[in-house]
């Protein structure tokens, strides 16, 4: 017969919360280290983190609408900022978490939310030409925030300003030519934002590394998406590697993400936005709506009522190939 074991307490024996000093501080201790080696495995298995997520800007009405899961349901935060005039633009502007910032494609003007100050909300610069086509990025390791640049789809160049102030270009890169689309992303694990475009002719991607001057080779080339699609990039999943990319499709409403930099069938693909908008990705905090006009954020409150957004039913099951494969 098993024996029967069973556990008594001492009443004479003070527990450990009431016991002072050593050790109750070396129990705490442990348990912080506990809760820290559990918290960094769970980052190097890919845990329950997820990654950062998407939304649209709806140039119709100036708004930007945004998920915090990369998936189809209504926008949990709601932000009107700028005109049928502007482009988004996403970065974090003070080093910290992702900002939102519009740039004037008439006039070559940024305007970025900085700052926790309600009536100071923006930094506004002039940096590029009508026409020319917004980015941000981290350019050289030396930065403590995020640069812009913009992508001029006259003479296919890309310029890059390290410093969120008009000026020279620090980087002048002759990448592409008319028609390409720009994209930016940390195509490696380590170093700054590299720079890339996306060609609608032929539905590929070519990659550069990292920021230069000059005529630049393509790090990386490979297909993925349509020549409708609008370019994304962004770490899906929260891992140490590098970005992956993704497009969104006007003409369904629908983003295909995928987490390498490789030709392949989509890894997700979920409908959100209408025909018209404009793709964007980041890491919505909630400090990055914080003294922005019309944000849903300002009283702490996500969206959940009625919204032109794709309702969550009409997600896809199956994500759809994108590309075309034959090498």
């Amino acid at each position: 017969m098993m024996e029967k074991i069973s556990a008594t307490v001492d009443p004479a024996q003070p527990s450990l919360w009431k016991q002072p000093g050593r050790a109750r501080v070396e129990y705490m201790l442990l348990m912080a280290a506990v809760t820290f080696i559990v918290g960094i495995a769970l980052l190097l298995s890919g845990g329950p983190v997820v990654g950062n997520s998407i939304g649209v800007y709806r140039p119709s009405n100036g708004t930007f609408y945004l998920r915090d899961t990369n998936t189809t349901g209504f926008a949990d935060h709601i932000v009107k900022l700028g005109n049928a005039n502007s482009l988004p633009i996403i970065g974090p502007w003070e080093g910290g978490a992702d900002r939102l910032g519009i740039f004037d494609k008439r006039r070559g003007v940024f305007s970025l939310s900085v700052g926790f100050v309600t009536n100071v909300p923006f930094l506004t610069f002039v940096f590029g030409n009508a026409g020319d086509l917004p980015l941000a990025g981290w350019w050289d390791n030396t930065m403590r925030t995020s640069g812009v640049g913009v992508f001029r789809p006259t003479n296919g160049m890309i310029y890059l300003k390290r410093l969120l102030s008009a000026g020279n270009a620090d980087y002048m890169m002759a990448i592409g030519r008319p028609g390409d689309l720009p994209v930016t992303g940390h195509w490696t694990p380590l170093g700054g934002s590299g720079v890339g475009l996306f060609r609608p002719s032929d539905g590929t991607f070519y990659l550069v590394n990292q920021a230069a001057n000059g005529v630049v080779n393509y790090d990386q080339i490979f297909r993925f998406g349509i020549g409708s699609d609008l370019p994304i990039s962004d770490n899906w999943t929260n891992s140490s590697r590098a970005d992956g990319i993704g497009v969104y499709r006007p003409s369904n409403a629908t983003f295909y993400l995928r987490n390498s930099l490789t030709t392949g069938y989509a890894d997700s693909a979920f409908r959100f936005g209408i025909p018209g908008d404009l793709p964007v990705t980041g890491n919505w905090e909630a400090n990055t709506f914080r003294g922005l006009p019309g944000s849903s954020l300002e009283f702490s409150e996500p969206h959940t009522g009625t919204s032109p957004l794709t309702p969550a039913t009409a997600a896809p099951s199956v994500a759809p190939p994108v590309g075309n494969f034959d090498g």
